[in-house]
């Protein structure tokens, strides 16, 4: 698996952009019911006539009751016998080869998806990318963003959002996913 070491090289507006485009994705995400649980980000480069790339993620099962030392060692070990790959966990979610049939995507990082007990909330999901950037984002009922932050500046559409404190980022579930990340990465 091919990860996507150097997100320099897209520079600091590319960064953004992605970032960007990242969040709106997680949003979109967010919206279904029965998505709970690990994830791990994907970007497919576009075809060399091409100008769109692909943004996708897989998940992994998890069991959010777990104490969460277990929860990470089980986690890390799935990922281990998937030769490093979430991709090829066995019975994992195969919903990537539809748009990635060679497994070409670069790995982007990995994050946490979890419904809520709270009536006005759907789903809730932190995620941390290769490059350090921490996102937390909470979708409401209506599938609207209700917290949207993004510890790194992003662009959506053409407007610069600098970049949030997420205040999360040091709590378990993110030790769990910063784990995964350095594994993967």
């Amino acid at each position: 698996m091919r990860t996507l070491h150097h997100l320099t090289e897209l520079g600091d507006e590319g960064l953004a952009r992605l970032r960007g485009l990242l969040l709106v994705r997680l949003v979109q995400a967010g919206r279904g019911r029965g998505n709970d649980g690990l994830l791990h980000l994907f970007l497919l480069p576009s075809e060399p006539l091409g100008t769109r790339f692909v943004l996708y993620e897989t998940a992994q099962a998890f069991d959010g009751d777990v104490p969460p030392p277990k929860a990470t060692a089980a986690a890390t070990r799935a990922l281990r016998a998937a030769g490093g790959d979430p991709r090829q966990l066995p019975g994992g979610d195969r919903r990537w080869a539809e748009v990635d049939p060679q497994a070409r995507a670069l790995y982007l990082g990995s994050g946490w998806r979890v419904a809520s007990p709270n009536p006005r909330v759907q789903t809730t999901t932190i995620a941390r990318l290769v490059d350090t950037t921490a996102l937390y984002l909470t979708v409401g009922v209506d599938g609207e963003p209700l917290i949207a932050q993004v510890s790194k500046p992003y662009l959506l559409g053409d407007v610069k959002q600098r970049s949030d404190t997420v205040t999360a980022a040091g709590e378990v579930p993110f030790q769990l996913i910063d784990t995964l990340v350095q594994l993967l990465r």
